[in-house]
C-alpha cells in the first residue's frame, strides 16, 4: 500500500498562509525466552551471566540476576515498567525492556547499571507519566472510555499541556492557494519537533489531506506517516474526516460505517508498521462528533469506536482551524503569533488559567508551524518560560485511568493489544 520504499527525509518546506482542516489472537504463553504477560526471569549464573527474562507484556518480569563476575540478561521488550536485574559481585545490572518504559537495571558491587527502556507508548522516557499511575483516584473503566472536553480536567496536573496535531498528513499543492499555501506542513512540523527530541500525538487520517489509499501515495505523506511511526505517537483520526454520527456524502449514520472508518486506517498503519502496530488505541472523532456535543449519533458511534480505542476530546481549542473554507481565508489569515497568543490567553500561567491540558490542533496549517516554536520551543517558548511541562495523550489516560489505552481497550474487546 506504501507503493515502495519510503524515505525518511523530511523536507521543511515553509510556504505561508495556510491549510486546513477538513482481532488479533491472544499472545503465546508466557515462558522464559518468549513473549507473555507475564514472563518469568531467567535463571543466575555462579560465574556467568543469568539467562535473560522473556518478553514481558504489560507489567512484565525483570530479567534473571548475575552471578560473581557475571552480566544479569536484559528484561524482554514489550514492558510497561519490567526492570533490568540486579548485577552480582563485579556484574552489570540487566537493561530494562525496550516495550513502555523498562526501568534501569540495579548495579551490583562494583558492577554497572544497566540501561533504561524506552519505546512505544513512552518514546526515549521521556513521558511524564512512565508508570502509568492515575493523579488522584483511578476513574472506573465504563464501557465507552475517553478523555473528555472539560476545560480543566482533574484528572490531569494543572501545569501540563498535551499537543495534539490532527488531519495528518497533508501533500504538497502546486499552484499554492491562499489558505493551504504550498502544503505539505505535517512534514514541517515533523521537522521541527525532530530536532527538538520532541514527541507529539499526531491523529491520522488515510484520505483527507493526502490520499494514502491510491496506489502511488504521494512520497511526502507516506514519508510523514514513518516519521511519524519512528518518532512519535499515531492516533486514529478515521479514513476520511467524515462526520461520523450523522448520515449524507461527508457523513457515517451507523455503527458499520464507523468501524470500516477506523478499521482502514489500522490496516494502513500495520502495512507501514510492517506489522509492529497492528491497532491504534487512541483515536479522536473528526469534528468531536458526536462526543463533544452527546447528539443522537453517541449510540452507535460510541460501542463501534470502544473496540478500537480510547476516544481522545480535548481541553483547549488552538481555534486554528476556524479561518477558512478549505481555498481560502474567511478573514485575514492568522499568523503563528495570534494562534500562539489564543493558546496563551486560555492557559496564562499554571494554576490560573481557563484551561490546561489536551489542545487541539492542526497539522496542515502554516500558521499552526509558526505558533509550535513560539509555545513549544524547549528553551524560549512561552510553555518553559511559564513553567509548563510538556504531556502525552498515553499519559492523560494512564493519570485518568492508571491503566494504559491498549491495556483498556484489551478489557473491553477481549482481544490482544499491545502499546503504540
Amino acid at each position: 500500500m506504501l507503493g515502495g520504499a519510503v524515505s525518511l527525509v523530511l523536507a521543511a518546506a515553509l510556504v505561508h498562509c495556510g491549510s486546513d482542516t477538513g482481532p488479533t489472537p491472544p499472545g503465546s504463553e508466557p515462558t522464559s525466552g518468549s513473549g507473555g504477560i507475564t514472563s518469568s526471569a531467567g535463571g543466575s549464573g555462579t560465574t556467568g551471566g543469568g539467562q535473560g527474562g522473556g518478553d514481558a507484556g504489560t507489567g512484565g518480569a525483570t530479567s534473571g540476576s548475575a552471578g560473581d563476575s557475571g552480566s544479569a540478561g536484559s528484561a524482554g521488550s514489550n514492558v510497561t515498567s519490567g526492570a533490568g536485574g540486579s548485577a552480582g559481585s563485579s556484574g552489570s545490572g540487566g537493561a530494562g525492556g525496550s516495550g513502555m518504559g523498562g526501568s534501569s537495571g540495579a548495579a551490583g558491587s562494583g558492577g554497572s547499571g544497566g540501561g533504561g527502556g524506552s519505546g512505544f507508548g513512552c518514546i526515549g522516557g521521556t513521558c511524564l507519566n512512565p508508570n502509568c499511575t492515575p493523579f488522584k483516584t483511578a476513574a472506573p473503566i465504563d464501557r465507552y472510555p475517553g478523555t473528555g472536553f472539560d476545560e480543566k480536567p482533574s484528572y490531569i496536573p494543572p501545569d501540563v499541556i498535551i499537543p495534539t496535531l490532527d488531519d495528518v498528513p497533508d501533500s504538497i499543492i502546486s499552484p499554492p492557494i491562499q489558505a493551504k499555501g504550498g502544503g505539505n506542513w505535517t512534514t514541517a512540523d515533523l521537522a521541527y519537533l525532530d530536532a527538538h527530541n520532541m514527541h507529539w500525538d499526531f491523529f491520522i487520517n488515510t484520505k483527507n489531506a493526502c490520499n494514502l489509499t491510491g496506489t502511488v501515495p504521494p512520497a511526502e505523506c507516506t514519508a510523514a506517516v514513518m516519521d511519524v511511526l519512528k518518532l512519535h505517537y499515531p492516533g486514529n483520526h478515521t479514513v476520511h474526516h467524515w462526520h461520523l454520527g450523522t448520515q449524507g456524502t461527508d457523513g457515517c449514520g451507523d455503527a458499520t460505517c464507523v468501524r470500516n472508518e477506523l478499521a482502514g486506517v489500522e490496516s494502513f498503519i500495520n502495512t507501514a508498521s510492517k506489522s509492529a502496530r497492528p491497532h491504534l488505541t487512541r483515536f479522536r472523532a473528526p469534528f468531536g462528533e458526536p462526543y463533544q456535543d452527546n447528539s443522537p449519533g453517541i449510540a452507535f458511534v460510541a460501542p463501534a469506536a470502544a473496540q478500537f480505542a480510547v476516544a481522545v476530546g480535548w481541553n483547549l481549542d488552538s481555534d486554528d482551524s476556524n479561518h477558512d473554507d478549505g481555498r481560502n481565508c474567511t478573514g485575514a489569515c492568522p499568523t503563528g503569533q495570534s494562534i500562539a497568543a489564543t493558546v496563551e490567553k486560555l492557559i496564562k500561567t499554571p494554576g490560573t488559567g481557563s484551561a490546561y491540558g489536551i489542545v487541539l490542533m492542526h497539522g496542515i496549517f502554516g500558521w499552526t508551524r509558526d505558533a509550535i516554536p513560539l509555545l513549544f520551543d524547549p528553551n524560549t517558548g512561552y510553555l518553559a518560560k511559564n513553567k509548563f511541562r510538556v504531556g502525552t495523550v498515553e499519559d492523560a489516560i494512564c493519570w485518568k485511568y492508571g491503566k494504559h489505552s491498549w491495556e483498556i481497550v484489551q478489557m473491553l474487546s477481549g482481544q490482544a493489544r499491545s502499546p503504540n
